[in-house]
């Protein structure tokens, strides 16, 4: 969300999430207030509501746009995205997830292709960047083990109209995370290197944050 403040105007189409349970994890990622407090407010005190209402007021100023329909199909999304293009100057797209999309094609396989294709043209003749959440298969070995491109699910037809893959790597240990060893696995990469970047997730501010150590 970082390219909103930037002054990058932004829209996420959100199949899996209501409009306010992403408000709430913005103003989280942005403001002095975890996650947990936004989820029950209660629990903040009286003085601070007016730092709250001021980090909400800055968050309202960004140029992005949440369309949170509880289903789409693809070509309903193409027309979307474009009126977004035409009316905000909308360069960057979020979609979450691309399962919840629906598209021509008897097979999920067929389904999952045509929209990554579909987004891919969206992508390229509007000069737009569209980034596009999908699933891991749940590993063989265990919740540890490392993620690879075989791990997207129907991942030849992602991996074959995506620029950059980007695969989360959050081991634990007993159930508890392992901050030290987390990471970003950079599955693909058509103009550059592929690899891992050392990241930590900030449970409180629900993002993903660079380690130095």
């Amino acid at each position: 969300m970082a390219c909103g403040e930037a002054g990058v105007p932004s829209c996420a189409f959100s199949l899996e999430m209501q409009e306010i349970e992403l408000g709430k994890r913005i103003l989280a990622a942005r403001s002095s207030f975890s996650a947990t407090q936004l989820r029950n407010p209660q629990g903040i005190r009286k003085e601070q509501w007016s730092a709250l209402a001021s980090s909400a007021a800055d968050v309202a100023e960004w140029p992005i746009f949440i369309d949170d329909s509880p289903s789409l199909i693809v070509s309903e999304l193409l027309a979307k995205a474009r009126l977004y293009i035409r009316r905000h100057k909308v360069r960057v797209f979020i979609v979450d997830y691309l399962r919840l999309i629906e598209a021509p094609g008897r097979e999920l396989r067929e389904r999952v292709g045509f929209v990554a294709n579909s987004l891919r043209q969206l992508a390229k003749s509007e000069k737009v960047s569209v980034v596009l959440l999908s699933q891991l298969r749940r590993p063989q070995g265990g919740a540890n083990d490392y993620p690879t491109m075989l791990d997207l699910k129907e991942s030849g037809d992602i991996e074959a109209h995506s620029h950059v893959v980007l695969l989360p790597f959050l081991p634990t240990e007993n159930g508890a995370a392992e901050p030290e060893k987390q990471l970003l696995v950079i599955g693909k990469n058509r103009n550059g290197a592929t690899g891992s970047l050392p990241v930590f997730f900030d449970e409180k501010r629900l993002q993903f944050r660079e380690r130095t150590t």
